[in-house]
């Protein structure tokens, strides 16, 4: 295996955990040239807690204080991709790098990216959804940061519709901020793992 380049702080969707995707992640890693960093969620796996934001939220800052001062990797060097609920933490961490310690990433990646929670949930739930807090809002997160972002998305997917990651690529831009959207085809849990994934990330990350 090539020398890693790079880390990769991995933030998972929500029907999983670090112990489904452990495998898969390998795999990532030896494609992207890079360590790639699993974060778990409090309640997810083997840990403790109750998954919320906050919570889930200091888990990844916790991530991105150990490889950037634990490992001494500078922040350009840190990607960070978020898959679906993820993308919420992902984004945060983002504007949190940029804000507070006045550093920037080298990449933030969206894959199948929400607006927000809520309006993740009215696709699924319907009108009870508006019962909901409207938790990680993206909407507002990725306007935060300056850091280059791709979304990666597919156009069928049925859980997350693809209107989201417009509305955030649309976003990005009307901030004049780089953005780049990859739609691909496929559902949100059914894909072409090379073409859809590994190879248009690997292509954003050595850009």
């Amino acid at each position: 295996r090539a020398p890693a380049e790079r880390v990769v702080i991995h933030c998972h969707a929500n029907a999983c955990d670090i112990g489904h995707i452990h495998s898969l992640c390998a795999r990532d890693a030896e494609c992207w040239r890079a360590n790639v960093l699993l974060v778990e969620y409090p309640g997810y796996g083997t840990s403790e807690g109750v998954a919320y934001e906050r919570a889930v939220d200091r888990h990844v800052a916790a991530a991105y204080v150990y490889v950037t001062e634990e490992c001494g990797v500078n922040p350009r060097d840190v990607v960070v991709l978020g898959r679906s609920l993820g993308t919420g933490p992902a984004t945060k961490l983002a504007a949190a790098v940029e804000r507070l310690d006045g550093a920037q990433l080298g990449g933030v990646i969206l894959h199948s990216p929400f607006t927000s929670v809520k309006q993740a949930g009215l696709v699924l739930l319907g009108q009870i959804a508006h019962i909901m807090d409207d938790r990680w809002d993206n909407r507002e997160w990725v306007r935060a940061y300056k850091a280059r972002t791709l979304i990666v998305h597919a156009i069928e997917d049925e859980v997350v519709p693809f209107a989201h990651a417009q509305e955030l690529d649309e976003i990005r831009r009307a901030a004049g901020l780089h953005c780049k959207l990859h739609s691909t085809h496929g559902t949100h849990n059914y894909f072409s793992y090379y073409r859809d994934y590994l190879q248009p990330i690997l292509e954003f990350i050595d850009s």
